[in-house]
């Protein structure tokens, strides 16, 4: 009697197994990727010397959050007024790039222009990327037609692409 009992649980399990492999299979692949994903945190507390850099350009910053972005840079981002200022500087001590999210006073008149000049259209934001060379570029997300589109200007504020 107890050998039927087992054989009779064996085959149990085997057809619930059989119908639910796709399950099993795809929670496995999730557990096994799950383990693999690498979380990077700060490894420590950012250095003062990093901090100052980005307190000394940015005075009035408000609400500055640090992490570490990368093996050779960390990101400062914080609020200055009323924009949203994120600050990639090198491990080095050197602002590699600083992006700031330009309220709608701050937009430049020739973007504004260029966005208003279009036909229905929804303006998300305009970003302004300032590199360590001095160098600056916007990028001003629009709606236009049910589309998302992301216009990128140059310092003198022509198109340069169009994503």
């Amino acid at each position: 009697m107890r050998y039927g009992y087992y054989k009779g649980f064996k085959s149990s399990l085997k057809n619930i197994v059989m119908k639910n492999l796709n399950k099993i299979t795809a929670i496995l692949s999730l557990i096994l990727t799950a383990m693999s994903v690498q979380v990077v945190y700060a490894k420590g507390p950012v250095p003062n010397e990093i901090k100052q850099v980005v307190i000394s350009k940015y005075p009035s910053a408000e609400n500055v959050n640090w992490k570490e972005y990368s093996d050779t840079q960390y990101l400062a981002y914080f609020v200055v007024g009323e924009e949203e200022v994120d600050v990639f500087v090198n491990k080095e001590g050197e602002i590699v790039e600083s992006v700031t999210h330009l309220t709608e006073a701050n937009i430049p008149v020739a973007i504004k222009d260029y966005v208003d000049s279009m036909q229905d259209v929804n303006l998300f934001y305009v970003l302004e990327t300032t590199f360590s060379n001095g160098e600056r570029i916007y990028v001003a997300k629009v709606k236009l037609e049910g589309q998302v589109y992301e216009f990128g200007f140059d310092s003198n504020f022509k198109l340069i692409s169009t994503k």
